[in-house]
């Protein structure tokens, strides 16, 4: 399918100041889309970072002028590693992204450190499946009810694709293939290509979802790299997942230390922890996400037991 024929998201700045109104299209569709909202300085700032890295990596010219691509490869996994703390809060805690996000949800809210800093290289040879790559985080996240948050930093037309997102499907359940370990992947044909929508973004806009709604992101045919960065906010009530750093894990124990003092968790084999790209990862693995000082998020069920175990930023 080609990504200039997806058709166009549904925008609700029109319903912006009615809680009852973007309740009800949230409920429908599983998400809301803001056009130039987010205050633009606050964007400039994180996106000034971004290109402070990639010019460091040689993968771009200049500081200042668009993110046009050199060639030269990424020297790690992605072009964006994690960064300061503070770089993301600065963004979210914003007043226009803070008071956004207040009106939305109502009440009180936290942002959990799960960021991804996108950073996407162009490619020259589009995948066959336009929408590969689909997934659902809340599958390889249960029992964090989080906000997702896209934020484009810069504007992305169709043949830098940006996201695309298939309404209304976090009522659909848990899509992905339980019997197709370690990734759990979503089967192509799974999901109609007539469902997929996504708009061409601007710098100021933010796309809102749910964290069942399935989405994907499209190839880059571009000439330039494609800047966006994703946050999570989780509402004060719902459960609040264990965030902070590992002390250590013992005979199946994890101590992590939180601002609100040293939890213990009793580890068991239904555990899900998560290595790169949402891997599981097999018993003897676990030492790579679980060893000391590493900063971890961990879910609990209803009864104490962690449902799910992953590194933070």
């Amino acid at each position: 399918m080609q990504v200039g024929n997806i058709p166009p998201l549904v925008e609700s700045n029109d319903i912006l100041d009615d809680p009852a109104k973007l309740d009800e299209r949230w409920d429908a569709d599983g998400y809301l889309f803001f056009r130039d909202v987010i205050d633009h300085e606050a964007i400039a700032t994180l996106r000034a970072q971004y290109m402070e890295r990639l010019k460091d990596q040689r993968m771009v010219e200049s500081l200042t002028a668009p993110p046009v691509w050199t060639g030269v490869p990424s020297k790690d996994p992605k072009p964006i590693e994690r960064m300061d703390e503070s770089s993301w809060r600065g963004l979210v805690e914003h007043p226009s992204f803070h008071q956004l996000m207040a009106g939305i949800l109502g009440e009180s809210f936290s942002w959990v450190p799960i960021v991804s800093y996108r950073a996407k290289v162009p490619t020259s040879t589009p995948a066959s499946d336009t929408f590969y790559g689909r997934h659902q985080d809340g599958y390889f996240n249960e029992g964090i009810d989080f906000r997702i948050c896209w934020v484009p930093l810069m504007d992305i037309g169709a043949d830098l694709g940006g996201l695309t997102i298939a309404p209304g499907s976090h009522k659909w359940g848990p899509l992905h293939d339980d019997d197709a370990p370690p990734l759990y992947e979503i089967p192509q044909g799974r999901i109609d290509d007539s469902a997929w929508r996504r708009s061409d973004y601007k710098v100021g806009d933010v796309l809102i979802f749910h964290n069942l709604v399935v989405h994907a992101a499209l190839d880059n045919v571009s000439e330039m790299l494609r800047l966006s960065i994703d946050v999570r906010a989780v509402p004060a009530s719902s459960p609040q997942p264990i965030v902070g750093r590992v002390v250590d894990f013992l005979d199946e124990t994890l101590t992590v230390d939180t601002r609100n003092g040293v939890r213990r968790v009793q580890m068991n084999g239904d555990t899900y922890v998560r290595g790169i790209g949402n891997a599981r990862l097999r018993r003897e693995e676990w030492d790579t996400v679980l060893r000391s000082g590493n900063e971890i998020i961990a879910a609990l069920d209803d009864d104490g037991a962690p449902t799910v175990v992953r590194s933070g930023v």
